[in-house]
């Protein structure tokens, strides 16, 4: 009985387990969830809760990069702005050479204790190591590490550069591996960023009578040499022709505004410029007046300055220049690059602020008497600069394009070489400070000896009808060298004769418009009588205005000033064959070199002035003038010709007649 009773205890047993197990409908008992805590929010500057533990998530130098960002200064806020795009391609970046560039590493660490990290930055293709630091990683917050990276002459290959056979070619688009290692020395991660530097940008001042349209061809050119290379030629200066002449420092204060305005377009932080004869004027005035160093580098704006035919000393053509102006009222703006003005110039314009100064002389043309590129002199155009070249080219006298105004050259392929063979190298040159920032210009205040004023012998303003030839008589005294300058015009030809009819020298109708001083130069002039051919192909009637000097004629005018009861006296003598003359028509004009603007237009205003006594051939005129400093032009007539003389006077304060 007992073993039946207990029998049917099992199979119960065993029938209530499987109904339990296999019935659907019978709920399972469920153990008693547990809430978990709610995520933490946390931002990678957030402290951690001083009362949570995080658990590790990896090994205890979980290390990792959690962003790379390349960043550089803006030029005119300077607050950091990231590297511009090549052509809308976010994973290829560019800069330009000589900007501080950031690169900005974000180093994660998912573990709980501070490890010590290693960072690594590396040019891949030159192999070079541009950043190597180590650091501590705190935990859960990480670290944001600013890096910088200097890149002055980074965007030509240099005799330096490793594993570069040829210097002076672009480097192009360069990879730089960003590597995250551990104490032990495993790379735990990296990224990669592909950045372009490009070449400085370069600035273009034209010169006198010119304007930025010269610099069209040269734009183009920069950019097939390096693609993304910059020629910007300023186009809001005013240096004559159009409108009305302004002198070196208002254009300055232009040429300021331009760069400030390309800079602040191309993010920029340095340039070049390439400037042209009176546009090396303009660069030497905004460098000493607005080139300060830059606060990221403590580099000045502009790190080289290429002159190209600038009168640094003034022109002996520019006298005569000054004289057609002064007489005829032509060639307004040429008193501003006589010697005389410019030594003045020299004296307030000293400032270099640490730029690197390259100038080029033409050395191949008869100018005014002087050697040089038929404008400027050799001496003039290289008496200044830390790199200077007299080469046997011309920068003024012939051409209209870009090639043959600076180089005088007739075939487009001469004129790129002679462009290769100076400008381009001193371009591409791996800059340096030259010395202190402030290096002062070392300024000469006497002009050079072969920069002395010839004597004008002629001057004349011919009127002739559209369509119509003039022909005129040119007398030649018997000097060495023989010259015939005049006034820009248009649609105007020049031929000068000897008395056998045969054609000595000409100037085209472009040339006559687009040189600053066209010159008819002619040597070893036989005494007699000249004709000059002019031709007017324009529709309208034109005035030409023209001076003719001759050099070696024993024929002098002497101008003195000294100080006697009078004030300030003006003392001339005029000799002739070494005779002391009597009763030469005698004319002065006078000119304020400072305005009241303070922008310092030597003969900004000319005024006839009269009443020289003669006193047997030593002419005495006291000048009844306020104080300040002036332009005096004095001109004697005799037998049939000119002799004229040049200088600046200052009226002292207690000199001065206050009336």
């Amino acid at each position: 009985m007992r073993r039946y009773l207990i029998g049917i205890v099992i199979v119960a047993a065993i029938v209530l387990l499987t109904v339990l197990l296999f019935n659907p409908g019978v709920p399972a008992p469920q153990p008693t969830p547990t809430p978990s805590p709610a995520p933490a929010t946390l931002t990678p500057t957030d402290p951690p809760p001083a009362t949570a533990t995080p658990e590790p998530t990896t090994a205890p130098d979980g290390l990792f990069l959690d962003g790379v960002a390349v960043l550089q200064a803006d030029p005119t806020s300077g607050e950091l702005v990231a590297l511009p795009s090549e052509d809308g391609d976010t994973d290829r970046l560019y800069t330009y050479d000589g900007n501080q560039v950031m690169f900005r590493v974000a180093i994660g660490n998912n573990g709980t204790e501070q490890p010590v990290a290693r960072l690594v930055i590396e040019d891949q293709v030159l192999g070079e190591v541009i950043v190597d630091q180590i650091t501590e990683v705190p935990p859960v917050t990480g670290l944001e590490v600013s890096l910088t990276w200097d890149t002055l002459n980074a965007a030509w290959t240099t005799d330096e550069t490793p594993g570069i056979e040829l210097a002076g070619q672009p480097m192009g688009a360069r990879t730089f591996v960003v590597q995250l290692f551990d104490a032990g020395g495993v790379e735990v991660d990296s990224a990669s960023r592909v950045i372009t530097v490009r070449p400085r940008p370069v600035v273009l001042v034209h010169g006198w009578q010119s304007s930025a349209g010269i610099w069209d061809e040269y734009v183009g050119y920069l950019s097939t040499i390096f693609p993304g290379w910059l020629g910007l030629p300023a186009d809001n200066l005013s240096t004559g022709g159009a409108r009305p002449f302004e002198d070196a420092r208002w254009n300055a204060d232009r040429l300021n505004e331009y760069i400030a305005a390309q800079q602040a377009a191309t993010g920029a932080q340095h340039v070049d410029i390439v400037s042209h004869s009176m546009g090396g004027l303009i660069s030497r005035a905004y460098l000493h007046t607005y080139d300060a160093p830059v606060a990221a580098d403590v580099r000045p704006t502009v790190l080289r300055l290429i002159m190209l035919g600038t009168p640094n000393q003034g022109s002996p053509c520019a006298n005569i220049g000054a004289l057609l102006h002064l007489f005829t009222g032509a060639l307004d703006g040429a008193w501003h690059f006589t010697p005389e003005y410019i030594s003045a110039f020299n004296l307030s314009v000293t400032q270099t602020h640490g730029t690197r100064l390259t100038a080029l002389g033409g050395t191949d043309i008869w100018t005014c008497g002087a050697t040089g590129d038929g404008v400027v002199p050799v001496g003039s155009a290289t008496s200044y600069g830390a790199d200077n070249l007299a080469a046997a080219l011309t920068a003024h006298i012939r051409g209209v394009t870009l090639w043959e105004l600076l180089f005088g050259a007739r075939d487009y392929e001469y004129s790129e070489v002679q462009f290769n063979a100076f400008v381009l190298p001193y371009l591409l040159a791996p800059w340096e400070m030259t010395s202190a920032p402030a290096r002062p210009f070392q300024a000469q205040a006497a002009p050079p000896e072969e920069a002395d004023a010839p004597p004008v012998t002629q001057r004349y303003a011919i009127t002739i009808p559209p369509g119509s030839r003039a022909v005129n008589s040119i007398i030649v005294y018997g000097g060495e060298e023989v010259g015939l300058v005049f006034a820009p015009v248009s649609g105007v030809s020049a031929t000068l004769r000897d008395r056998q009819g045969n054609v000595i020298a000409s100037l085209s109708e472009t040339e006559m418009e687009s040189l600053p001083l066209p010159v008819l130069p002619y040597r070893d002039a036989a005494p007699g009588v000249y004709s000059l051919d002019l031709t007017n192909n324009s529709p309208e009637t034109t005035t030409v205005h023209m001076a003719v000097f001759e050099l070696g004629l024993d024929n002098e005018l002497m101008v003195e000033v000294e100080e006697d009861d009078d004030g300030v006296v003006l003392l001339a003598t005029v000799t002739v064959n070494g005779n002391i003359l009597s009763g030469a028509e005698i004319t002065v004009h006078v000119g304020d070199v400072e305005v009241p603007d303070g922008e310092n237009r030597l003969l900004a205003q000319a005024a006839d002035t009269a009443g020289f006594t003669d006193r047997g051939g030593a002419y005495r005129l006291p000048l009844d003038l306020p104080p300040g400093t002036y332009a005096v032009a004095v001109q004697a007539r005799v037998n049939g010709y000119t002799l004229t003389e040049q200088l600046t006077v200052t009226i002292p304060e207690d000199e001065a007649d206050e009336d």
